[in-house]
């Protein structure tokens, strides 16, 4: 069975693919480098971070613009629920901090306070009185009688060369050892990575939204695409603005919403580097989805090709 047929047989088997291959189709394939009839640009995201859903208007225009689209789940994954959980925390922080200067609970700090000082005050009598005696026994102490001097003889010459060697000359011989192991294997561990993957090229490429719009050298209206070849290579994505630190996970995904390769890494919210081996897919286009841990992902057309052409820088 080829991988056509496969993919047709288990095509939307998951409500997670449904919903990937539906953002993926409306982000993509309507067009409109013209901008007809859309909405101003802070009308957009004021209706994206409302946190209701879009008119009936607004929601048919944005399954007719694929760079409204876009915009509109940007501006949803920038306004995040994280912002409203960290005003409420912070909202429940302020409450308990004012409580405790109520008047509810003022009779129970008093004495809390009252305890903690009559404790620690206790602590330091008994630790003063216990010291106290000890010192005077101390100073009361008879004193020895001294011994009488006794005559040494002289200690055997030395050579000079040994009598003149620091006296930490062994422990600084052995950190320096210690410090010469450790970087050997530091060597070691660095040659045995660069062995495991052998001069991966790095693809960088941008994927702010007005970087993946239309422009003045494009042919024929058509989006631009990501042109890869099929080959191992590691691709350093430049994330949208607004985006997250955290998990990504990143899938290239077949014309059936099928993911062919699927693979995971930590960014800080503005590049994620990822390496991809691309040496079993076909020469054909495909879609690179980029998703946070927990977020529907941003799908991007890619084509991969034979001859190795310029990505989108």
């Amino acid at each position: 069975m080829s991988h056509e047929d496969r993919s047709r047989k288990e095509l939307f088997t998951d409500p997670d693919e449904i919903v990937a291959f539906a953002q993926a189709y409306y982000a993509t394939e309507f067009p409109n480098g013209e901008r007809r009839g859309c909405p101003p640009a802070d009308a957009l995201r004021k209706a994206a971070c409302s946190g209701t859903l879009p008119d009936a208007q607004l929601r048919a225009h944005l399954f007719n613009c694929s760079e409204c689209f876009r915009s509109f789940r940007s501006a949803r994954i920038s306004h995040s629920p994280r912002t409203v959980a960290g005003e409420t925390r912070r909202r429940v922080l302020r409450g308990a901090f004012v409580g405790l200067f109520t008047s509810r609970f003022a009779l129970i700090r008093a004495g809390a306070v009252c305890l903690a000082l009559l404790v620690v005050t206790a602590a330091v009598f008994v630790w003063r009185s216990g010291k106290g005696p000890v010192d005077v026994a101390m100073n009361n102490q008879p004193q020895e009688r001294a011994a009488p001097a006794v005559q040494v003889a002289p200690p055997p010459a030395t050579d000079p060369a040994v009598t003149n060697q620091p006296a930490s000359s062994a422990p600084q011989a052995a950190g320096t050892r210690m410090t010469q192991n450790a970087q050997s294997q530091r060597t070691k561990r660095i040659a045995r990575v660069a062995r495991a993957a052998p001069g991966l090229r790095v693809i960088r490429i941008n994927l702010q939204e007005e970087n993946l719009l239309r422009d003045a050298d494009e042919v024929g209206g058509k989006p631009r695409l990501i042109n890869l070849a099929p080959r191992r290579q590691r691709l350093r994505l430049r994330l949208p603005e607004g985006s997250a630190g955290g998990r990504y996970a990143v899938s290239v995904v077949d014309a059936f919403g099928k993911p062919v390769i699927t693979t995971s890494a930590h960014s800080d919210g503005r590049t994620l580097t990822v390496d991809l081996d691309l040496r079993g897919l076909m020469a054909k286009r495909y879609r690179l989805c980029v998703a946070r841990r927990g977020e529907a992902p941003d799908c991007y057309l890619v084509n991969v090709n034979d001859q190795t052409q310029r990505a989108v820088k």
